[in-house]
């Protein structure tokens, strides 16, 4: 650097946002921040139809699993009704059946939540 003008020696330019010998300045890591990337308009544009796309497909994804979800509800809603029934109370056979048909459902209904929350 030239101590009289203060400018960097062999007539490079300083710039306050540079770092040495024009690099970019490093950030808190240490590493060079990246140039903002440049995309052309068709570029641009294909990345928002696919963005669009995504969330179209993650709405119908959702709006899959409420209809599951609603669907394994009544199903247990219907097991429950027939274990409460008093010929199956009657009937440790079909008893048996429906409480495994009933815990299935749950088990499935569960996944179905756990997939809905994330």
């Amino acid at each position: 650097m030239d101590e009289l003008s203060g400018n960097p020696k062999n007539g490079a330019k300083s710039d306050p946002a540079s770092g040495v010998n024009g690099q970019a300045k490093p950030d808190a890591t240490g590493q060079p921040d990246p140039l903002p990337p440049f995309l052309s308009p068709a570029e641009e544009r294909r990345i928002k139809k696919e963005e669009e796309a995504a969330r179209r497909k993650e709405a119908r994804e959702a709006e899959r699993l409420e209809q599951e979800i609603e669907e394994l509800e009544f199903l247990i809603s219907e097991i429950e009704d027939q274990i409460a029934s008093e010929e199956v109370m009657k009937n440790p056979k079909a008893l048996e059946k429906l409480a495994r048909d009933l815990q299935e459902a749950k088990d499935a209904l569960n996944g179905k939540y756990e997939k809905w929350l994330q």
